[in-house]
């Protein structure tokens, strides 16, 4: 802490902290400049440090919030929710061990036998602040796996540390390589107030088959391909083991460019192979009837085209669900089976010059899957995807099926993701027609709400188990529950939602925007030459900004998936000095039904484009679902 600055930001007779039960809290003017103030005076001379960039334009999408004239109980809710982050934020950088006036605790990597020695002299601290150096080298971290997550063994397991950071020397030159296939990385679960720096992070096996295609038979939907050695061979068992019925190709051209425009660039392996011999294979694609743009018989490959077919299962190089106040800072990730930092249930996670491509010049995929798959209350910046398997940055909430209606207050759910508090504010949303059903209230919640098995935080607890929540008025009547429409299992859920099929029936859904905090953040990145899209608001109070898409599908999407069980409609949303180049669309929006349908409501609201350039982009613009929206100085060309 600065000296002279005090710890709460006073404002006449209350602070940033929520004021007392009989005191009524300050206008959001006043506490909103005396936000300012305190960032000004303890980042003073700290220009350019990820914690003020991130706390500064937090800050403007809080001040935009506060100017929205028509106000809702989930609005109030969300300005309270940036108040009591700011006071967190503030109080965490008292103890964080990057703050320049608070004396960590200095250990280093090479005074220990191993790194899980390292690792326990950090636990024993018992939360005081402390840095952990490792020394530039190159690390195999392959044979015995420690510690336990969400989804089997991890690599190292910091899960449940408080206060510390971990910094390499450089990630051009500390490099840490995993060995266990499908095994998480680093462990973070539960951490708080921690920043990893400075590392490079990959397999040692690439978790991808990468193949050259030689001849297509577009009757059978059939490919003769020559497999890349030291990729996964299509015929690996591990491929065949999954419970899926396809997995995803990426389609590249000879040289390495991601292809968009040959039919379509992404058909489904249909996990068949046949060994021909001297390295040649026959693979069959997955001719189902799927979404129109996947249709396979669009599919129009030449010889020399490279597909890159994702074993999308598990095994990220950071993990961390129900971390708060995490960053990672100059990390380079280089290929990984999953996403490369997947936090669907942290709060305030930041991630800030840090770097996804391919791990070796003739691969051509750097990772499965989406890049930063992160929850609302997250901050992105100055960073480069490229080449990855699906979206390169997707910030969201995600929904739970209404099982069933207790009475005329109460429903029941079941696992739910994030923060279950009274207090908050839920939406309920019909899954037939993307409707909002209204806002309610929490006053009390039954049941166990911790979620599954994560290291250093959570209690394991049956998947089966429930939760009663109870509102502060009554349910809508015409709300349709699980009892009503019959249960649908998650599996069901994916298959219609990439179009296999359609509902008939489905049990509404319910969100709690608030279960992660609120808003996200993005500055100054650039995300190239992949599928999907180059970034998906799925949150409200949204800043993106400086950033470039390029060689994407879709630039920028406001979306709220249902039929993902993600999303809710996102609103106080600006996008600001863009380019978006060489992409289908430029900037979409929309908010589905449970069947992916789109419909005539408008709860995306609030939203600026300003400034942006659009290159070489087919459609600049699909808007559907939106109201309130100003388009200011974008220019086309």
């Amino acid at each position: 802490m600065k000296a002279g600055v005090p710890l709460c930001i006073c404002l006449g007779a209350c602070c940033l902290a929520f004021a007392a039960e009989e005191s009524p809290p300050p206008a959001p003017e006043a506490w909103l400049d005396a936000v300012r103030e305190r960032i000004a005076a303890e980042f003073a001379g700290m220009e350019g440090d990820f914690h003020r960039e991130r706390l500064e334009m937090r800050l403007e999408a809080a001040e935009r919030l506060a100017d929205i004239p028509e106000r809702s109980m989930l609005l109030d809710a969300e300005l309270d929710e940036f108040r009591s982050y700011f006071e967190e934020a503030f109080a965490l950088w008292e103890q964080d061990p990057l703050n320049p006036v608070v004396k960590a605790v200095e250990l280093n990597l090479a005074d220990f036998e191993s790194f899980p020695d390292a690792i326990a002299a950090v636990r024993a601290l018992g939360g005081a602040p402390s840095v952990l150096r490792v020394p530039a080298g190159d690390y195999l971290i392959g044979s015995v796996a420690t510690g336990h997550v969400i989804r089997g063994l991890c690599h190292l397991d910091f899960g449940g540390v408080t206060n510390c950071a971990i910094i390499g020397d450089s990630p051009e030159t500390t490099r840490i390589e995993f060995g266990v296939y499908s095994r998480v990385g680093v462990n973070l679960d539960g951490s708080r107030n921690c920043t990893v720096a400075n590392l490079d992070l990959s397999w040692r096996e690439p978790p991808f088959s990468q193949v050259r295609i030689e001849s297509y038979d577009s009757v059978n939907f059939t490919a003769v391909v020559r497999h890349h050695p030291g990729t996964l061979r299509p015929d690996d068992p591990r491929f065949l083991s999954r419970s899926k019925k396809a997995q995803v190709c990426i389609m590249f051209d000879k040289d390495g460019k991601y292809l968009q425009e040959r039919g379509i660039s992404h058909p489904f392996f249909a996990m068949k192979a046949e060994d021909l011999g001297d390295g040649l294979f026959r693979i069959w694609f997955d001719s189902r009837p799927r979404w129109i743009t996947q249709d396979i018989r669009k599919y129009r490959p030449v010889p020399g085209d490279v597909l890159c077919i994702v074993d999308r299962g598990h095994g990220e190089p950071v993990h961390i669900d129900q971390s708060e106040f995490l960053n990672l800072h100059r990390v380079w990730f280089r290929n990984s089976p999953g996403g490369t930092s997947p936090s669907r249930w942290a709060r305030g996670f930041t991630e800030d010059h840090c770097r996804v491509f391919p791990k070796s010049p003739d691969l051509f995929l750097s990772t499965n899957a989406d890049t930063f798959y992160s929850p609302c209350g997250s901050h992105l910046a100055h960073c480069e995807f490229e080449r990855m398997g699906d979206d390169g940055a997707n910030c969201l909430g995600e929904g739970s099926e209404i099982l069933e209606r207790r009475d005329a207050r109460t429903l029941v759910v079941g696992r739910f993701a994030g923060r279950l508090r009274e207090g908050d504010i839920h939406l309920i949303v019909h899954a037939m027609d993307s409707r909002i059903l209204g806002e309610f209230r929490v006053v009390a919640v039954e049941g166990d709400t911790r979620l599954s098995s994560v290291s250093g935080a959570g209690v394991p607890r049956a998947d089966d188990a429930t939760i009663a929540i109870t509102y502060d008025r009554d349910l809508p009547e015409d709300m349709t529950t699980a009892s009503d429409a019959g249960a649908m299992d998650l599996a069901t859920h994916k298959e219609i939602a990439h179009g296999f099929g359609k509902a008939k029936t489905a049990a509404d859904l319910l969100f709690a925007p608030l279960a992660y905090g609120t808003g996200f953040t993005m500055r100054d990145c650039r995300i190239h030459d992949m599928r999907g899209r180059g970034a998906v608001v799925q949150c409200s109070n949204t800043v993106i900004e400086k950033c470039i898409f390029e060689n994407i599908l879709q630039g920028v999407e406001l979306a709220g998936y249902t039929h993902h069980l993600e999303g809710f409609p996102p609103h106080n949303v600006v996008l600001r000095g863009n380019t978006i180049r060489d992409c289908a669309w430029g900037v979409t929006s929309c908010f589905t039904d449970v069947n992916g349908g789109v419909h005539d409501e408008t709860p995306i609201r609030w939203i600026e484009i300003s400034s942006n350039r659009f290159e070489s982009v087919k459609a600049p613009f699909r808007l559907r679902n939106s109201a309130d929206v100003t388009m200011l100085d974008n220019v086309e060309m």
